[in-house]
């Protein structure tokens, strides 16, 4: 009977130099991940040995941190700065997010009118156009299905809802509605009519419907000694959502520029000798 050897299991090599990059700036590996826009999960991959650090990834650290992405990938245990012969160390990041590639308010407003909005107009106007001799039509709706997806990736890659979120906070909404009291009172009627109506076909099913929603968004309260006929205009402050995807912020980049004054980018002009 013929033997045949055991195929020797590779050994997992682990990934020094990512480790040690991510020691020198301070930052755990969910901190880490959230910095590139990456999971988790491929960190930790990385830096055990299962997963190999591609091209890509690497080039994603090299432009959040200025290390050499040629030197991440050989995993010498080190990393260097700019493809120069200077190990990497702490002031080569700070000086890299400060004067290189700041991320800042300026350097957010900067890139939004040279680069998103023309490129994102072009892209856009280019979707409607027809292609390979007129035969392909209407691309765009499929195309703004494609940034939905891509918004929705970022934002949860990068972990950018909270300040999404902190930002929209500053600038609520008040509504209004104006109805006379019979008219509130039927609105509010009828929806509870609706929710009983559901319930009694439906026995034992939880219901999706309120059945005061009116009531408690609007914050209606029944006045018994107000008339049918008499006006009544009711106001709610509330808070903007935010959901990636296709639904309008049309006033959004004008309340920005109104709140805050437009920063000038400043350049470091020291060097990180």
């Amino acid at each position: 009977m013929l033997h045949l050897p055991r195929k020797l299991k590779s050994r997992r090599q682990r990934h020094e130099s990512l480790a040690s990059l991510r020691t020198i700036i301070g930052l755990t590996q969910k901190e880490f991940a959230r910095l590139i826009g990456v999971s988790i999960d491929l960190i930790k991959g990385i830096e055990c040995g299962r997963n190999p650090l591609s091209a890509s990834v690497a080039h994603k650290i090299y432009m959040a941190t200025g290390a050499d992405a040629g030197s991440l990938m050989q995993n010498n245990g080190r990393s260097f700065y700019l493809g120069e012969e200077q190990h990497y160390d702490r002031r080569h990041f700070d000086y890299w997010r400060n004067s290189i590639f700041p991320s800042n308010e300026a350097t957010a407003w900067e890139s939004f009118e040279k680069i998103i909005c023309p490129h994102m107009l072009l892209v856009l106007l280019a979707a409607t156009r027809p292609a390979v001799g007129g035969k392909i039509k209407g691309r765009l709706t499929s195309l703004l299905q494609s940034w939905e997806a891509w918004e929705r990736e970022v934002v949860e890659a990068f972990g950018l809802q909270p300040q999404i979120k902190d930002i929209l906070r500053q600038f609520p909404v008040t509504q209004s509605k104006t109805m006379t009291w019979g008219a509130w009172r039927k609105v509010v009627k009828h929806e509870e009519d609706l929710v009983n109506d559901w319930c009694k076909k439906h026995p034992g099913k939880p219901c999706a419907m309120a059945k005061d929603f009116n009531k408690r968004w609007w914050g209606f309260k029944d006045n018994l000694h107000k008339k049918d006929n008499e006006m009544l205009t009711l106001k709610i402050t509330v808070q903007r959502g935010f959901w990636p995807g296709l639904l309008g912020m049309p006033d959004i980049v004008k309340l920005l520029e109104e709140k805050w004054s437009r920063p000038v980018p400043q350049i470091d002009s020291d060097s990180c000798a």
